[in-house]
C-alpha cells in the first residue's frame, strides 16, 4: 500500500513541480466537457431553425362546385393562405416546373404539388365512391442527410394543414346549410314544404310498389330460368354422346388424311414417270420418221399414212399439255413451271407441222427428203429438249406443292384431333356449369323474394308516414307537421364532427432535444477523455520514479500510476456534470445522483482505457477507439437500439455507454424504480472486469507487450 500511495503521491507533486504538465492536465480536465457541451448545444433545438428550410409549393387545385354546395370551394387556395401565415418552414410559392426543377438542382430541399383535382376529389366524401386527395411531394435527399427527414414532417405537417382546412370548410357549409334548414322550418313556408313533401311521398310509394312488382316478376323468371336449365343439363347430355361420335369420325378422318398424305407421294412419282417416258419416246419416234423417209420412193402411200398417224399422235400429246397446263392453273401454280409448259407445247406444234409438211410432199419426196428429214430431226430434238425441261421444271413444282399440301394435311390431322379433345372438354363443361347454374338460380330466387318483402315493408312505412302528413295538412295542424318532418337540424349536420383531439401526456419528459442528446455526448465526452488521458500520459512510471522504492510488484505500479489518472477523470465528470446544468442547461431532475454518475463513469471508462493500455500498449490504444467506434453505433444514442442493425441489437446489452446513458437519462428526467441503480450496479460490474483483468494479467502482458514493442522499434518504422 505504501509503495501504491508514494506513487500516487509523486505523480501529483509532478505536476506542481511543472506548468507545462500542469496545463496539459487542465486541458485533459476541461477539453472533454468542453465537446459534451458544443454538441449538446449545437443540437440543441434543431428543429426550431426549419425555417431557413426552403420548401416549394405549387397550387395547382381548380376547386370545386355542385348544386349541393353552392359556392365554389379551393382547398388548396386556403391551404396556400394557412401556409402563408406559418413559420415552420421558408415557404416558397411556385409553379409546378419551377417546384419540381428547385427539387432537381437542390434550390429547395423539397417540393409540395397540389394538384388539379385536389378539393374535387377531398369533396367525393360525399359521393358512394370517395377518392383519397393527394398531394405530390419531391424532396432532393443528395443535400443533406436529415434534410429529407425534417422536409418529409414538414410534409406532414402540411397534410395534417390540409386535414384541419378541409374540416373547417365542410363544418362551415354545413354550418351554413343547418342555420338555412332551422329558418325554413321555423318560418310560414313549412305547409308549401309539407305539401311538397307530400307529393314525394306519393311518388315514392308509388316507385316502390312498381319495384316490388318488377322484383316479384324477376324472381317468377328466375323460377321458369332454373326450370329450364334442368332440361338444358339432359340436353347437354345427349350432347355429350353426340361428342363421343363426333370424336369417333375424327379419327377416321386423321386416318383418311394420313392416306391422303401418302397417296400425294404416289401421284407425284406417276407423273413425273409418265413425262420422262414420253420424252424418250422422241428417240423411237426420230427413228420411225427416218425410217419412213427412207422408203418413201418406194411406197408413198405407206409413207404418207405414217406420217399422218405421227401427226395424230404429236396433236394429242399436245392437247394432254394443255390440260395439264390448264389444271396446274386451276391448282394455283405459276411461274417456270407453266412456261416451261408452254415451250414444250409450242415445240410440239413446230413438230406437227414440220411433219404435215412432209406428208403433203411425199410425192416429191425425192427431192425434198433430205431437207425433211434434217427439219424434223431439228423440230424432235428441240421438242425433247423442252420436254425435258417441263419435267424437271414439273417436278420440282408437284414436290412443293406436295409437301405443301402434306402440311396442311398433317396440320388438318393435328386440329382434327384438337377439336376432338376441345369438344369433350366443352362438354364436360357445359354439363358442370348447368347443374352449378341451376343452384345458384334457386338462391337467386329467394333471395329475390325477401326483396320483394323489404320492398312492401318500406312501402307500408312510407305509406303510413304519407298518410299522417296527409290528415295534419287537412286540419293545418303546424306541430304535428314538425313532428312528422322532423325540427332537429343539429341531427342533420351530425355527420361532421369535429376532429379528434389527441391529449399528450409526456412520461419523464425531456424539454428539448439538447436534454434527449445530453446523455449520449456526455459518455463520449468521458470516453474521449479517457483516450486523451492514455494518449497524452505515460501508462508505466519510470525507472527513476521508483527509485527509494522496495520490492516494487506489478500491481502496486498499475494501482498507484492509475491514481493520477483517476484523479483526472474525476474532475473530469465533475466539470462536465456541473457544466451541463449550469452552463449548457439540461435539465436535470436528480442533481446529486446526476454528478454521482458523471464521477463513477469517467472512473469506469478511464480504467478500462487504461488496463487496455497498461496491458496491450499501442494496441490497448487502438481497441479503445475501436470500443468508441462500436459504441457509436450499437448505443442507442441517436436512434432506438431496435432501429439499428441486428449486430449492435445483439452487443447493445454488454455496451458501458448503454449503461451511462440510462443512469444520466434516469437523472435528467426522472428515475423509475431501481433503474438508476441497476444501471450502476451494471457499470461497476464493468469496473470489476477491468480491474481483475488489470491486477491479474498486468505482468506477464507487460512482458509480452515489452518484447513487441522491441521488435517494432527494430523495423525503424512503427
Amino acid at each position: 500500500m505504501h509503495n501504491i500511495l508514494t506513487i500516487f503521491k509523486n505523480d501529483v507533486l509532478a505536476l506542481k513541480t511543472s506548468v507545462i504538465a500542469a496545463i496539459v492536465a487542465i486541458g485533459l480536465i476541461l477539453v472533454p466537457p468542453m465537446y459534451a457541451w458544443l454538441t449538446t448545444l449545437g443540437f440543441w433545438d434543431p428543429y426550431a431553425n426549419t425555417g431557413s428550410i426552403k420548401v416549394a409549393v405549387a397550387n395547382e387545385d381548380e376547386g370545386y362546385s355542385s348544386a349541393l354546395i353552392p359556392t365554389k370551394i379551393n382547398a388548396g387556395d386556403q391551404v396556400i393562405s394557412a401556409l402563408h401565415e406559418n413559420d415552420s418552414f421558408d415557404w416558397i410559392f411556385v409553379s409546378e416546373q419551377e417546384a419540381v426543377d428547385g427539387a432537381h438542382s437542390g434550390e429547395y430541399y423539397a417540393a409540395i404539388v397540389i394538384p388539379k383535382d385536389f378539393t374535387k376529389n377531398l369533396m367525393t366524401v360525399f359521393s358512394d365512391h370517395a377518392t383519397k386527395a393527394e398531394i405530390t411531394y419531391y424532396t432532393n435527399e443528395k443535400e443533406n442527410a436529415i434534410a429529407p427527414r425534417v422536409t418529409a414532417e414538414g410534409a406532414t405537417e402540411l397534410q395534417d394543414e390540409i386535414d384541419e382546412t378541409f374540416t373547417k370548410t365542410v363544418a362551415n357549409i354545413a354550418l351554413s346549410t343547418t342555420s338555412s334548414l332551422t329558418d325554413f322550418l321555423n318560418g310560414d313556408n313549412i305547409m308549401n314544404y309539407a305539401s311538397l313533401l307530400l307529393h314525394e311521398l306519393d311518388n315514392a310509394v308509388e316507385d316502390l310498389d312498381a319495384a316490388q312488382l318488377e322484383v316479384k316478376g324477376l324472381s317468377s323468371m328466375v323460377g321458369d330460368s332454373a326450370t329450364l336449365l334442368a332440361g338444358s343439363s339432359t340436353l347437354l347430355g345427349n350432347t355429350k354422346n353426340a361428342t363421343n361420335t363426333t370424336n369417333e369420325l375424327l379419327s377416321e378422318a386423321s386416318n383418311g388424311l394420313s392416306s391422303a398424305d401418302e397417296a400425294l407421294d404416289n401421284i407425284t412419282d406417276e407423273v413425273n414417270g409418265a413425262i420422262t417416258s414420253n420424252a424418250n419416246s422422241y428417240d423411237e419416234l426420230s427413228s420411225a420418221i427416218n425410217a419412213a423417209l427412207d422408203s418413201a420412193s418406194q411406197d408413198p402411200a405407206a409413207t404418207e399414212q405414217l406420217l399422218g398417224s405421227i401427226s395424230g399422235s404429236l396433236a394429242s400429246t399436245k392437247t394432254l399439255y394443255e390440260q395439264m397446263k390448264n389444271d396446274l392453273q386451276a391448282a394455283g401454280v405459276s411461274g417456270t413451271a407453266l412456261d416451261t409448259i408452254d415451250a414444250a407445247i409450242a415445240a410440239l406444234d413446230r413438230l406437227q407441222q414440220a411433219v404435215d409438211r412432209a406428208k403433203t410432199d411425199v410425192s416429191t419426196i425425192s427431192t425434198t427428203t433430205a431437207d425433211a428429214r434434217t427439219k424434223i430431226n431439228e423440230e424432235l430434238a428441240n421438242a425433247k429438249k423442252d420436254i425435258t425441261e417441263m419435267n424437271s421444271s414439273l417436278e420440282e413444282t408437284l414436290k412443293q406443292q406436295t409437301a405443301n399440301l402434306a402440311s396442311d394435311l398433317s396440320a388438318l390431322k393435328s386440329s382434327s384431333v384438337e377439336l376432338s379433345d376441345s369438344l369433350t372438354e366443352i362438354s364436360n363443361n357445359l354439363s358442370g356449369t348447368a347443374s352449378n347454374l341451376s343452384a345458384n338460380m334457386e338462391a337467386l330466387q329467394s333471395s329475390l323474394d325477401n326483396t320483394a318483402n323489404v320492398l312492401g315493408t318500406i312501402k307500408s312505412n312510407l305509406a303510413k308516414t304519407r298518410d299522417d302528413l296527409k290528415a295534419a295538412i287537412s286540419t293545418s295542424n303546424i306541430d304535428e307537421i314538425r313532428k312528422i318532418i322532423g325540427n332537429n337540424p343539429e341531427a342533420i349536420a351530425a355527420f361532421l364532427s369535429a376532429p379528434t383531439v389527441l391529449e399528450k401526456h409526456p412520461v419523464y419528459e425531456m424539454k428539448s432535444n439538447g436534454d434527449t442528446m445530453s446523455a449520449f455526448y456526455s459518455s463520449l465526452s468521458l470516453w474521449i477523455g479517457a483516450i486523451f488521458l492514455v494518449a497524452l500520459t505515460s501508462v508505466n512510471p519510470t525507472k527513476r520514479r521508483l527509485e527509494g522504492l522496495k520490492d516494487v510488484k506489478p500491481h502496486q505500479v498499475y494501482l498507484g500510476r492509475y491514481g493520477i489518472f483517476a484523479c483526472i477523470a474525476i474532475l473530469q465528470g465533475i466539470v462536465l456534470c456541473i457544466g451541463n446544468v449550469f452552463f449548457v442547461g439540461v435539465q436535470c431532475e436528480h442533481f446529486w445522483l446526476y454528478l454521482l454518475a458523471c464521477i463513477f463513469c469517467a472512473i469506469v471508462f478511464s480504467n478500462i482505457v487504461y488496463t487496455l493500455t497498461t496491458c496491450f500498449g499501442n494496441v490497448g490504444k487502438a481497441i479503445a477507439i475501436i470500443g468508441l467506434v462500436m459504441q457509436l453505433g450499437g448505443s442507442g444514442g441517436i436512434f432506438p437500439i431496435q432501429m439499428s442493425a441486428p449486430f449492435f441489437q445483439a452487443i447493445y446489452p454488454w455496451l458501458p455507454f448503454a449503461h451511462s446513458m440510462e443512469a444520466f437519462q434516469g437523472c435528467i428526467a426522472g428515475i423509475y424504480g431501481m433503474q438508476y441503480w441497476t444501471s450502476m450496479l451494471c457499470l461497476g460490474g464493468f469496473l470489476t472486469v477491468s480491474l481483475v483483468f488489470g491486477l491479474a494479467l498486468h505482468k506477464p502482458l507487460t512482458k509480452l507487450n515489452s518484447f513487441v514493442v522491441k521488435k517494432l522499434d527494430e523495423t525503424q518504422l512503427l
